[in-house]
């Protein structure tokens, strides 16, 4: 009888419970249709006020442009508590708060010219303090800096060149069957040597030139490579590497393009090294990959038309800081050979390359902090988007694009660091290398 007791009283005291819930329940659904209903009523205002036409339903606000508008309510005076995404009362209260801030109706829907003047009052562009702010729309990211207005894929990897156009001309070539190898290292913590602190950069700025100004859609990246990793790419002295095979079936020859962005190093004997981010500077000849080795390799390639080079590297045994590779040790700087021995065009067996250096063998190939680029990767970038087109015939050739980096990198690199830094050239001056449709 006492267990019989029990029982009922546990039942009891279930079924309170359940009935506690379902009446909270019922309490939150009721507020929150009362929200919903609300908004709606807000909404159908505005399009009466806007006739329509102005106001912007909040859903065709992605989340980011929604907490980028609470936070810059927030910086107003006009407090919606935490940036969440998400709007209900409290934002659209904010908005009817700044819009009766700026003189208008406050019907708590936010126009797209009225979202333009919350974000310009919110982050007022400021250039004599020399900060920036990133603003994200769905076209375009502006910087609120003198003349920097970007692309978003740029923006979003927080790339800041005054120098890169916004927009890339379109290649008219017909590279269908083109391919690029672009590489980036960056973080040398295994080895103990400072990192190229932009590299990547550069990687995302080369793929969006390649795929527009270049036509080019084949495109391989690779990011922070260890030794092995540069030896599948490349390959050995016997074995040929993932950039032959995918030449190797080709019916007809094409072009490669292969860019690297990351440390270079010399050898005692100038012989001149990429440095995979696993090397040890001290020990390069063993754990470095030779430039030497990658120009045979190239040269060695089936089914390909030219081969154009570019390597933002130095080789001088400093970083683009102009710190020394080696650490806790007095440094010997040696002038390193970044350029492969002279082939002609129509020796048999042999593909012809195109190859462009960041700087000769004792210079520093710098980084433009501001725009957070390599000086040579930005100048690159820029060049073959239209900017090295210096006769106007929509057509950039080698000895173009040669002119173009020559002048530019030399200037800014004087101007900014008082220091020389001449990009070098080696192939053929005449072949074009990008085309445009317009």
């Amino acid at each position: 009888r006492v267990r019989r007791s029990r029982t009922r009283r546990s039942r009891v005291r279930r079924h309170k419970v359940r009935k506690r819930r379902a009446t909270i329940k019922r309490k939150r659904t009721a507020v929150r249709r009362k929200r919903i209903k609300n908004v709606h009523i807000r909404r159908a205002a505005a399009g009466a006020v806007a006739g329509g036409a102005a106001a912007v339903a909040y859903s065709e606000y992605n989340r980011r442009e929604k907490k980028q508008i609470q936070r810059a309510l927030n910086k107003g005076g006009c407090n919606v508590g935490r940036p969440d995404g998400r709007f209900g009362d409290g934002t659209m209260d904010g908005v009817a708060c700044f819009q009766g801030q700026i003189g208008q109706n406050p019907t708590g829907e936010l126009t797209r010219e009225q979202h333009a003047t919350l974000l310009a009052r919110a982050y007022p562009a400021n250039p004599g303090a020399g900060g920036t702010r990133t603003i994200t729309t769905n076209k375009t990211v502006i910087i609120n800096a003198p003349n920097v207005v970007v692309n978003k894929v740029l923006g979003k990897a927080g790339i800041r060149s005054q120098v890169i156009p916004q927009s890339f001309r379109k290649s008219s070539l017909e590279r269908s069957r083109a391919v690029a190898f672009i590489v980036g290292n960056s973080d040398y913590s295994i080895g103990g040597i400072g990192n190229v602190d932009y590299a990547l950069n550069d990687v995302t700025a080369l793929k969006q030139m390649v795929t527009s100004s270049l036509g080019i859609h084949r495109i391989v990246v690779r990011k922070n490579l260890t030794m092995a990793g540069m030896m599948n790419l490349f390959g050995t002295r016997d074995e040929p590497g993932l950039v032959a095979s995918y030449l190797k079936h080709e019916k007809k020859p094409v072009d490669v393009f292969v860019f690297y962005s990351g440390h270079g190093m010399p050898e005692l004997n100038g012989t001149a090294y990429l440095v995979p981010v696993d090397a040890r500077p001290d020990k390069i000849k063993n754990t470095g990959y030779s430039l030497d080795l990658l120009y045979d390799n190239l040269r060695k390639l089936k089914n390909a038309r030219t081969v154009s080079v570019f390597i933002d590297a130095c080789f001088s045994g400093r970083g683009g800081s102009g710190n020394p590779l080696i650490t806790g040790a007095s440094p010997v700087f040696v002038a390193g050979k970044p350029m492969p021995k002279k082939i002609e065009k129509k020796t048999a067996g042999k593909v012809h390359l195109n190859v462009f250096t960041a700087a000769t063998g004792n210079q520093l190939a710098r980084w433009n902090s501001k725009a957070r680029l390599g000086y040579f990767t930005e100048y690159v970038v820029a060049g073959l988007a239209g900017k090295a087109d210096s006769d106007a015939d929509g057509k950039i050739t080698n000895g173009e694009l040669d002119a173009y980096l020559g002048g530019n990198v030399l200037d800014k690199v004087l101007e900014e660091h008082e220091q020389e830094q001449m990009p070098r050239f080696q192939g053929d001056t005449d072949d074009v290398i990008a085309a445009f449709t317009e």
